[in-house]
């Protein structure tokens, strides 16, 4: 648990926001090389790594980048708990999942127990739209079923995620002096509102949410804006539902463009997409049953979000998505217990070598 716990620290104390993971990713490879483990980084920044064995290839997987604030983590250590000073993300999504996966493999290697050969892929970009698993070489992965590390509570497994649309958005109005002749002007922030206004929004139904995130604009107080930019999103368990949120978005914003006279330019797409585990998967139920056998009670969830397990799945990968232990996630509160980590390299231990 001491040598864990210090992994766990010294990963965390690096900062590696989405697209900015070399250095994190420089120690891990001294760490996965010092354990027989043949190592590469391919185009997209993802550590790759090999550990030869017997039997059907498994992939573990779990990401190297962090939500914002993310500089000069500063860990706290009380007791049980692992926080942060109140000023930064702790970092355990997902480094978490990574010391996790890296203590399993040491106590593999210590033991001299058999095991099958080990596909490790530790990605880029899970935090945005799980850019660095999209890049990676399909061809080259050959394990049919992977254990993706990340996200909640321990015994927390994903049976069911959601898709998730991405929507950028820019309109162009037309500069004016707002004083002189604001007649001249077509206001971009004007069109937005207008659009917004109009817009579905947070809770759509049961299975469906959306939401404008970013708004930038604007050049001087004096002027009218010319240019707006827009960042927003939806969920849903349903691609029908999410594809129709994006249309009807989309709506809005054409007709408040056409209203004032405004251009748009609109980038929408279905970024990650969603999936569905039966609950009799037959993965998910030795996963579950391993878990109760280690005294850990399982908790399939829905979960709104998405991991690097959904293009996995999409790539016709047998995947299923194991909590970290962490609480709070993307927030300064974060924590995790240090049982937790402990408990969930039991998990990983056992579904490896069982």
């Amino acid at each position: 648990m001491t040598r864990l716990v210090k992994t766990f620290l010294k990963y965390v104390k690096i900062s590696s926001p989405s697209h900015h993971e070399a250095a994190l990713s420089r120690v891990i490879k001294k760490d996965l090389t010092a354990l027989g483990v043949k190592t590469k980084v391919d185009k997209a920044g993802n550590l790759i790594g090999y550990l030869p064995g017997k039997g059907v290839p498994l992939l573990l997987n779990a990401h190297m980048d962090t939500v914002q604030p993310c500089q000069r983590i500063r860990p706290v250590v009380r007791g049980d708990v692992i926080q942060t000073d109140g000023t930064s993300v702790l970092g355990a999504d997902d480094k978490a999942g990574i010391a996790e996966i890296i203590e399993a493999i040491t106590l593999l290697k210590e033991r001299g127990v058999k095991h099958p050969p080990l596909e490790i892929i530790f990605t880029t970009s899970e935090e945005t739209f799980s850019e660095g698993a999209a890049a990676l070489d399909f061809s080259q992965i050959h394990a049919p079923v992977a254990y993706v590390i990340d996200g909640g509570g321990v015994g927390e497994l994903d049976y069911h995620s959601a898709y998730l649309a991405d929507i950028r958005v820019n309109i162009r109005g037309k500069a004016a002096h707002s004083g002189v002749d604001p007649e001249k002007g077509i206001s971009a922030i004007k069109i937005a509102a207008t659009a917004i206004h109009h817009m579905k929004l947070g809770r759509i139904d049961q299975t469906t949410t959306a939401n404008i995130g970013i708004i930038t604009g604007g050049s001087i107080r004096n002027s009218i804006p010319a240019e707006v930019f827009l960042h927003g999103e939806a969920r849903s368990f349903s691609k029908r539902k999410i594809e129709d949120q994006i249309e009807h978005m989309s709506k809005t914003l054409q007709d408040a463009c056409e209203t004032y006279g405004g251009l748009l330019e609109l980038c929408s797409n279905v970024a990650v997409d969603g999936y569905k585990l039966k609950k009799s998967d037959l993965l998910l139920k030795h996963v579950m049953s391993v878990m109760t056998d280690l005294n850990i009670v399982p908790n399939l969830v829905a979960c709104v979000g998405s991991t690097d397990a959904n293009t996995f799945i999409k790539h016709g990968i047998k995947a299923v998505n194991i909590g970290t232990g962490g609480c709070n996630l993307h927030t300064v509160d974060e924590y995790i217990k240090i049982s937790d980590l402990a408990k969930n390299v039991e998990l990983l231990y056992t579904l490896v070598h069982d």
